[in-house]
């Protein structure tokens, strides 16, 4: 018979301030400042982009592309930016996106 050891989730929470906004993460969860509207649009502009490369690629599964306008301009970590999005289709009609965020250099900071 298999016997199981619980372990103790430690609690962690961290905060990073990028500027006047802050960031917390903790327990996993992530609070974040609110879209602008300069935001919402390029969510908009995003969803219909990657709504017209499924619908002419019509096989493929993902892809990799650019991020339009402001798109996760809310959600980038202190010490990042945003280098890619990469864009899948769960079905036709139901797509995810997720960000990639890099860190940035000491040369890039200054």
């Amino acid at each position: 018979m298999k016997t199981r050891t619980a372990r103790k989730r430690q609690r962690r929470e961290v905060t990073v301030t990028p500027g006047p906004e802050v960031v917390s993460f903790r327990f996993g969860y992530t609070s974040l400042p609110p879209p602008t509207p300069a935001d919402l649009e390029a969510d908009q502009a995003a969803v219909a982009a990657d709504r017209a490369w499924f619908e002419r690629n019509r096989s493929a599964l993902s892809f990799r592309r650019a991020p339009l306008g402001s798109e996760f301009r809310y959600a980038i970590p202190a010490g990042c930016v945003l280098e890619a999005v990469e864009v899948f289709q769960v079905e036709p009609g139901m797509r995810g996106r997720v960000p990639i965020f890099r860190r940035l250099l000491a040369a890039e900071i200054n």
